[in-house]
């Protein structure tokens, strides 16, 4: 296999699955299925402490150095992408939060809506029978 090709839709430039991002669009049925595995991945990402952890890997990029140079030397990047992630994870987190008002607000609207109409229909079936 050449360096660089693409291996179950990843390859070394784009990663898991970003390979397939240039590929057709989504039909319904696939853009369905997507937003459900979006949602999915709400739920777990929702929970996680992310300051919390963030100060744990803060804390270790200062202690570390000094109590075992050579172990932070070797994990010094690994914790440099956690920290990436979870600051990822907290921007995540912070749009589940402004989806899930908005979609409280949709579904607000929706339900006054529904509300109207039913009061509505009473109405119009009796000026209908006069």
């Amino acid at each position: 296999m050449t360096p660089g090709a693409e291996v179950n839709g990843s390859s070394p430039q784009t990663g898991p699955g970003l390979a397939r991002e240039a590929a057709a669009p989504l039909s319904d049925l696939e853009y369905a299925l997507e937003f459900k595995r979006l949602r999915i991945g709400m739920a777990f990402i929702q929970d996680i402490r992310c300051a919390a952890m963030l100060a744990r890997v803060a804390e270790s990029q200062s202690i570390a150095p000094v109590l075992d140079p050579t172990l932070y030397m070797h994990g010094r990047e690994r914790l440099e992408v956690v920290q990436e992630l979870l600051t990822a994870a907290g921007r995540f987190q912070a749009a589940i939060k402004k989806f899930d008002g908005r979609m409280a607000e949709t579904a607000d609207t929706a339900a006054r809506s529904l509300e109207m109409l039913a009061q509505a229909r009473p109405l119009a079936a009796g000026e209908i029978a006069s």
